[in-house]
């Protein structure tokens, strides 16, 4: 079988730092280990493994997103790949020419001109000075740097410094490109341009693994996602599965360790009213968690209210990892309670799901004014739609394929108050 990219049983182990020891101390140590007396425990002292037992494929021209918390191992696994480092043990294989976006800048000189610069970082990446001399031009445009580029980099700002860094890596000419958080670089409209250049690399037929905590854009870019916490690995396949799965477990994690007592004061809001949870539901009542294809959707909202609270407006959303879909709001509807105390239930009813396939979550808040919240947006629950219906067309009016292809969805939909 063919493979671009290839991990076996790879792992990475550092030090956090190192500490200074008394003589005593070393001496102690020597003793322990000529009479093997926790020896293990002692070789072990101040390290951790970055990356442990990792394995997984990336097939040629495959784009693989890579997801996690902070600390996961994402980066450390992409240094590994780039041969930045090298594993404690297992083994890293790459077949092709690999170009790396990782700490993008990082090659910049500061007392360099941009120019010159431009030309040192493309001989580090890999490119002959006849290739960057003819993209030259290519690369000063695409970082939108006319103008400054015989101005040494030690006085451009943050945004320019990595803007040229990330403009040289695209320019060069690779068969594997290591992707880490690069996208996040400059205004929105560089970004946009800076995802359609990676979308651009997989069109060649470039191998691309992408480390990212941007959802939408690991969806919009990636044929599968692989998962890691603890620098193990948690899931790997296609995309929208793995990226579900993952929402699901850190809304979970926030629901099992935070208690409605423990919100408040907290970042949830002014606190005086919160949602303790939102329940789905059939048209009937029936509790559900799986709908088909424009089924109507009932959620009750369990709220609970430590001091009498007028007028509450609550906004519920449906959103999916690319983004949000739909919502509603009383704000809008000029409807709402006039008063609120104790514990209770408001309902809300969507008409119908538009949706297609796939994994959904629900989003709450509750508003007292323009300002403030009671109660700050939360994604609180979770269902999947379900259908064979093949409603391909819906894809771009929900926002789930290329956002500037996307069009409000209006749903309609009726609050009450049981």
């Amino acid at each position: 079988m063919s493979w671009a990219v290839e991990l076996l049983g790879v792992s990475k182990k550092f030090r956090k730092g190192f500490r200074y020891r008394s003589l005593r101390e070393d001496v102690a140590r020597l003793g322990r280990r000529l009479v093997g007396r926790n020896a293990g425990a002692s070789g072990d002292e101040g390290e951790f493994w970055a990356v442990k037992d990792l394995s997984f494929r990336v097939d040629p021209g495959e784009a693989l997103g890579i997801i996690g918390s902070n600390g996961a191992g994402k980066s450390t696994t992409l240094k590994l790949i780039s041969r930045i480092s090298y594993p404690t043990s297992g083994s890293v294989r790459v077949r092709g020419r690999v170009a790396s976006l990782i700490e993008v800048g990082a090659g910049l000189h500061p007392e360099l001109t941009g120019r010159d610069n431009v030309f040192v970082n493309g001989a580090i990446l890999g490119m002959k000075r006849a290739e960057i001399e003819r993209k030259y031009d290519s690369i000063v445009s695409f970082a939108e740097l006319d103008g400054f580029m015989d101005m040494p980099v030690k006085r451009y700002s943050s945004g320019m410094y990595v803007r040229l860094g990330f403009s040289v890596a695209v320019h060069t000419d690779t068969d594997v490109l290591l992707v880490d958080e690069v996208l996040s670089v400059g205004d929105v409209g560089f970004q946009a341009k800076s995802l359609d250049r990676m979308l651009s690399f997989r069109e060649k037929g470039v191998t691309v693994l992408f480390v990212s905590h941007n959802l939408p854009a690991i969806s919009q870019m990636c044929d599968r996602a692989l998962w890691i916490e603890h620098g193990r690995l948690v899931m790997l396949g296609d995309v929208e599965q793995v990226l579900a799965a993952y929402l699901e477990a850190h809304d979970r994690k926030l629901r099992e360790s935070q208690t409605v007592e423990e919100l408040r004061g907290r970042d949830v809001g002014s606190g005086e009213i919160v949602i303790e949870r939102i329940s789905t539901h059939k048209r009937d009542g029936a509790q559900a968690g799986e709908f088909a294809y424009r089924e109507p959707l009932l959620l009750r909202i369990h709220y609970k209210a430590f001091v009498p609270v007028a007028r509450p407006c609550f906004m519920v959303g449906i959103t999916h990892h690319a983004g949000a879909l739909f919502a509603a709001s009383m704000q809008f509807d000029e409807r709402w309670p006039e008063e609120l105390s104790g514990s209770g239930v408001v309902e809300l009813l969507f008409e119908e799901l538009p949706l297609l396939p796939g994994a959904y979550h629900v989003v709450g808040q509750i508003r007292r004014d323009v300002s403030t919240n009671y109660y700050n947006p939360r994604s609180l629950a979770g269902f999947t739609v379900a259908s064979p219906l093949e409603a391909y067309g819906y894809r771009g009016r929900l926002g789930l394929g290329n956002s500037r292809n996307t069009a409000p969805v209006v749903v309609p939909y009726q609050w009450r108050f049981p």
